[in-house]
């Protein structure tokens, strides 16, 4: 039924206790960021460099490695974070996933580091605030986005795809 199992075996009440509280830590470090994020010019495109630009403001609904020290998102951290937190809530974590996805540049880029609003920029060293387009980590987010797919009653096939 519906209890919960590690390794196929029942959770005793400490790993229960455990999953609680990682769960509780994970839920208490969501956030809701809004702002600009400020982008590095490629390099070597002109010299000497232009500024770095602003994207247009933009929300952020994000789980935070650290409320008071990083308060701001992490994609490769939100994409682990998703697994988690979609167990629990699936309608959350895919509410988070669609923020990240809307932070998603004409190209496909997201930002690795969204550094939204002052008080994410005040934890921030000046020179690691502009976000740079080689700068890029795993896309984890496509783990969320897979947990989805494999719930489809086809595997995520779509019509006459595959999953049959």
């Amino acid at each position: 039924g519906g209890a919960l199992r590690l390794g196929g075996s029942p959770l005793g009440e400490r790993e229960k206790g455990f999953a609680a509280a990682a769960l509780a830590a994970q839920l208490g470090s969501l956030g809701f960021f809004y702002g600009k994020t400020v982008v590095a010019p490629p390099p070597g495109s002109f010299s000497p460099p232009p500024p770095p630009q602003e994207t247009e403001a933009a929300p952020l609904f994000a789980v935070v490695p650290s409320r008071p020290f990083f308060p701001r998102g992490f994609l490769w951290d939100d994409g682990f974070h998703s697994l988690v937190v979609g167990e629990w809530d699936g309608p959350l974590a895919d509410d988070i996933a669609a923020h990240w996805l809307g932070l998603m540049h004409e190209d496909g880029w997201i930002p690795r580091e969204q550094i939204l609003g002052a008080e994410a920029a005040a934890r921030v060293p000046a020179e690691f605030l502009p976000q740079r387009r080689l700068h890029a980590n795993p896309p984890t987010l496509v783990l969320r986005l897979q947990r989805l797919l494999d719930r489809l009653p086809d595997g995520g096939g779509g019509e006459g795809g595959g999953g049959e």
